[in-house]
């Protein structure tokens, strides 16, 4: 998937600690970061359960569906406006 198929981006307010629901349609998320590396705990969008995804670089693309994050900073939603079959 190339980078220049994303047609709009959303910025998700940092959270530490509350999960926050993501109602925003999206196809990945960049990962900003404050620091060189942060922990990403979120829920994936089909899932209950929260995951750690640890020591996520700044920069970083992840081609993940949310339903909430746990904790995040400068996370952006990527919408390419497709939908991927199963």
């Amino acid at each position: 998937m190339a980078y220049s198929k994303y047609v709009s981006a959303t910025a998700q307010a940092d959270t530490t600690a509350t999960p926050v629901a993501i109602t925003t349609d999206h196809d990945a998320v960049w990962h900003g970061g404050s620091t060189s590396e942060d922990d990403l705990i979120c829920t994936l969008k089909d899932d209950s359960v929260a995951v750690t995804f640890g020591n996520v670089g700044k920069g970083c693309f992840l081609p993940i569906q949310l339903s909430n994050v746990t904790t995040c900073v400068d996370l952006v939603l990527l919408e390419s406006g497709e939908r991927w079959s199963n």
